[in-house]
């Protein structure tokens, strides 16, 4: 259970980069070439967002650093966080806090002063990468050869571990695990595969090891339990594809999330607290509106001129309902991030932004009380859009 909550918190914030296309629009020091690239006696004095074919940092951010491309080199120095998104990344720099990375091909050799969440199709962690934090790893093929400080956990396809872990180790490996001489546990190993791994004699674990065996999932035409040729389903290949379509829809919704956001950065705020505070009041609203506007629009197609109305107005009610999804996650990322961060009033910013919509959609698969909750949340969101639209109209004809 508390490896669970662990895997949910970290995943919490694993989208973060995604946030950083939305970026180009509004932010101050964001740069965006074919190729860019900051120097190695180049400084970014605040927080660098960059994005293009290429990104290649050599030099050193005090700050963050966010890049996405399609293909990334850093060897140079981040003094916060950085979060990184790309077809290629290669990170052999080093991060003062945490690295979050995603993409097709990850190769990791740096210091990293805090956690490390890395997501894509190959991930590989070298021998003269230092971590000092917890790692979450995700993916197809993961190899993990460097020293960790925290605690790690691995989900993939194929994995391999011949590094150093300070904390426990919990693994769950699709398709094969190998353990090399040089692995050393300092905590206790939980594993799941689908045939015991083999330790290595030069391998050392401290802790106590358990093993949970994984049975093999085969389909064949008759229904014959067994291994039958060409039929046997490859489980990192299905976590590749519901991977990127997840990462599609979650990139969606983020974009959209951080538009409104910008869009309405003088209002947001007092825009959420009264979803909060007037929490059944705006979701009765939303409901009621989401009742009788296609009831209207339905109507409107009976003549030819409402028809063209009523194409419009189904129109603006399909952009409407991605607004409300949208600010639905703001509204639930606020009211939980007060929780979460303890803070002392419901904050709206990316921080809270991240967790509602990783919120939102990983209580969405939770069986008809997740539903529930994203529904009552999408209500909310609604009806308090349509109470802010209505009220700007007020204005504009006083």
């Amino acid at each position: 259970m508390k490896n669970m909550k662990k895997i949910i918190l970290y995943s919490l914030f694993a989208a973060l980069f995604l946030a950083f296309f939305t970026f180009p629009v509004f932010a101050k020091s964001y740069v965006a070439a074919s190729n860019y690239t900051l120097g190695g006696n180049e400084v970014s004095e605040k927080n660098l967002y960059a994005a293009g074919n290429s990104v290649n940092i050599f030099g050193k951010v005090n700050g963050d650093l966010a890049a996405a491309a399609g293909n990334i080199f850093i060897s140079g120095e981040v003094l916060k966080d950085a979060a990184i998104c790309g077809g290629t990344v290669d990170f052999r720099g080093k991060t003062g806090e945490d690295l979050r990375t995603t993409g097709g091909n990850l190769i990791i050799n740096g210091k990293i002063g805090g956690e490390l969440i890395a997501m894509g199709g190959s991930i590989n962690v070298l021998s003269d990468s230092d971590i000092k934090g917890d790692v979450f790893i995700a993916g197809g093929s993961i190899i993990i050869e460097g020293n960790i400080g925290g605690d790690l956990t691995v989900f993939g396809g194929s994995v391999q571990i011949n590094g150093g872990v300070s904390g426990d180790v919990n693994i769950k490996a699709a398709e094969s695990l190998t353990f090399g001489e040089k692995m050393m546990i300092e905590g206790k190993l939980d594993y799941s595969a689908q045939k015991e791994a083999v330790i290595p004699s030069g391998a050392k674990i401290k802790g106590e090891v358990n093993f949970k065996r994984i049975e093999p999932k085969i389909s064949s035409e008759k229904g014959i339990q067994g291994k039958t040729k060409g039929k046997k389903i490859g489980m990192a290949g299905i976590f590749g594809v519901f991977s990127f379509l997840w990462f599609a829809k979650l990139f969606m919704i983020l974009v959209s999330a951080f538009v409104i956001y910008f869009a309405l950065s003088k209002r947001i705020q007092k825009i959420v607290n009264q979803a909060i505070s007037r929490f059944w009041t705006e979701a009765l609203r939303g409901f009621v509106v989401m009742i009788v506007f296609p009831v209207a629009i339905i109507i409107s197609f009976v003549s030819v001129i409402g028809a063209i109305l009523g194409f419009a107005g189904l129109c603006f009610y399909a952009f409407f309902i991605l607004l409300a999804s949208a600010l639905s996650a703001i509204v639930a990322g606020s009211f939980i991030s007060k929780y979460i961060f303890k803070t002392s009033s419901y904050e709206v910013n990316w921080k809270t932004i991240v967790v509602g919509v990783l919120i939102t959609q990983v209580v969405r698969v939770i069986p008809f009380v997740g539903w529930l909750i994203s529904l009552a949340f999408f209500l909310v969101a609604f009806g308090v859009l349509l109470n802010y639209l209505y009220q700007s109209f007020r204005k504009i004809e006083a």
